[in-house]
């Protein structure tokens, strides 16, 4: 396995190359908005 895979910033590089963060932000905002047990304060 190549360590180089591992590092933040190419982590970080290859969601933002495919929109994978705005998924996963949205995704995060869609869970925490429909969350009944904790109010949005």
């Amino acid at each position: 396995m190549d360590d180089a895979i591992w590092v933040p910033m190419v982590i970080r590089a290859r969601l933002i190359q495919h929109d994978a963060v705005i998924e996963l932000f949205n995704l995060v905002l869609v869970i925490t908005v429909n969350n009944p047990r904790r109010p949005l304060n």
